[in-house]
């Protein structure tokens, strides 16, 4: 019971601490109502590099890199074509990132069905897709990996445009071949689970001394 309290714990701190050096989140909201919902589509990691940059690594969760991916390839292109996030430490600009090649800064848009990111990144064409797109942010001083876990207006923290997917639909239903997939804010009965985890550890220790 204790082991499986200190996990919930530890998991819990490091998806949600602002100084964590490490967080993790998962793109499970999607806009197409033929694909169900619940299911992870992306992963979003964001760590502290070298020289004090930040790095995001955004995957598609696919039978290839994951068993129960939910994503299929459908296409040469498949891949992230469009990704959006917001910053607690105010506006970037283009100077502020490595992208990779054929990629670029649009800055703040609306993104189909998830409301407005401060911060956009784009393929320019369809061969300029990623099945994980990897990129570092510089020069903002002060920021750590949580400074870029911000959600928006409508309630959520990232956004992901997919295209080339093969949704496997039943014949006659007609196929989606790309999608909006995106990281809702946490519910506030997650920080409750959280509490409730500490208060269980706070009286495990106390047996022990007690012991």
């Amino acid at each position: 019971m204790k082991s499986l309290v200190v996990a919930l714990v530890v998991g819990v701190l490091s998806a949600f601490a602002p100084s964590a050096h490490a967080l993790s989140y998962l793109l499970t909201e999607v806009n197409e109502p033929a694909m169900t919902d619940g299911l992870s589509y992306l992963q979003v990691n964001i760590s502290d590099a070298e020289g004090g940059a930040i790095q995001f690594d955004v995957k598609t969760l696919t039978a290839s890199t994951t068993p129960a991916g939910a994503l299929v390839a459908g296409g040469a292109n498949f891949g992230i074509k469009t990704f959006g996030f917001n910053s607690s430490l105010g506006t970037l600009a283009t100077g502020n990132f490595a992208l990779p090649s054929g990629w670029s800064f649009s800055g703040g848009a609306t993104l189909d069905g998830f409301g407005l990111f401060a911060n956009t990144l784009n393929a320019g064409t369809g061969t300029d897709t990623l099945e994980t797109l990897t990129f570092t942010i510089t020069g903002i001083e002060g920021d750590t990996p949580g400074s870029y876990a911000l959600g928006n207006a409508a309630g959520f923290l990232f956004a992901a445009h997919v295209i080339d997917i093969d949704t496997g639909l039943m014949s006659g239903e007609t196929p989606i071949t790309s999608a909006w997939f995106a990281t809702p804010v946490p519910e506030p009965g997650t920080y409750a689970l959280l509490l409730a985890g500490l208060a269980l550890l706070g009286v495990a220790a106390r047996r022990r001394r007690r012991a």
